[in-house]
């Protein structure tokens, strides 16, 4: 029923069914990474509220390690920052309630290097599963979001520094996505508290930048694109496709890492809502 699902959910080089659940799932408690039709869900589509979603910030290449692991059965190297490892990262979602979570590094395949012939399953699976991240943030009111805001598995700072690096989760195209009403801080340490004249003085600025992407849902065209134009990424036509699911089109582009910008960008205005198209046209 799954296979089904997600070869229905594609039309050529459209995807006409945006609301897919993530293909694989984390589960903490037996420490494995299954697929997501092994959980006992009412209809295939259906993402039930224990499956939680973990947002956070890529670190740069030259702090980041790529660890081999049982877990996902060895089917990548799964990229974390080198002041972590995996095994803190569940400790930390254990403690916050979590029992199955989706994580991208974990969930997502994931590519080591540059493009090769060998990641033909990666692209196969990556032409679905990235456009349709969104929906595993956003399909409900009740989903909850654990945010790494400096890193996965790294401690939260809101210092001047971390919050104008172009790696902070504010400045990242994906995590705009990621943005939903019911989340939780992760990295939360002793010092995070004790750190007094940090937040009085970072602290409002952290907020308010907060609140507003939080409020970028709900807003209209012209400031979706421009709230993604300052956003950073490592592969140009991020910026393309990490504004597609907010814009909540009906149908989706695949995703094409080797595609140029300009052809992605003509690619997502096939597929906008007409009243949407119709105010690019005229604005």
């Amino acid at each position: 029923a799954d296979s089904k699902m997600r070869k229905r959910a594609m039309d050529g080089d459209s995807i006409v069914r945006p609301n897919i659940p993530p293909r694989r799932i984390w589960d903490l408690y037996s420490n494995r990474v299954l697929p997501f039709h092994a959980l006992p869900v009412e209809e295939p589509d259906h993402i039930p509220d224990n499956v939680w979603a973990v947002s956070h910030s890529w670190v740069q290449d030259e702090d980041r390690k790529h660890v081999t692991t049982r877990i996902n059965d060895k089917g990548w190297k799964v990229p974390i920052p080198k002041g972590t490892d995996i095994h803190n990262i569940r400790i930390e979602l254990l403690n916050l309630g979590a029992e199955y979570v989706f994580l991208d590094v974990m969930c997502l395949r994931q590519k080591d290097g540059k493009w090769t012939e060998k990641d033909y399953v990666l692209k196969k699976e990556w032409r679905l599963d990235v456009p349709t991240i969104g929906y595993v943030y956003q399909h409900s009111n009740r989903q909850t979001i654990i945010t790494f805001f400096n890193g996965l598995g790294l401690p939260f700072s809101i210092t001047r520094d971390s919050l104008t690096s172009e790696f902070h989760w504010m400045q990242r195209v994906w995590t705009l996505q990621e943005t939903a009403p019911c989340w939780l801080p992760g990295g939360l340490t002793m010092q995070t508290f004790k750190s007094e004249k940090i937040h009085e003085e970072m602290g409002p600025e952290f907020y308010e930048r907060l609140y507003n992407v939080v409020d970028l849902a709900e807003k209209d065209i012209f400031q979706l694109i421009n709230a993604i134009r300052t956003r950073k990424f490592s592969n140009p036509v991020d910026q393309i496709w990490g504004l597609a699911y907010l814009l909540r089109c009906k149908t989706l582009p695949i995703y094409e890492p080797d595609l140029d910008p300009e052809d992605a960008w003509d690619a997502l205005v096939q597929h906008m809502d007409p009243r949407k198209r119709s105010e690019l046209l005229f604005g």
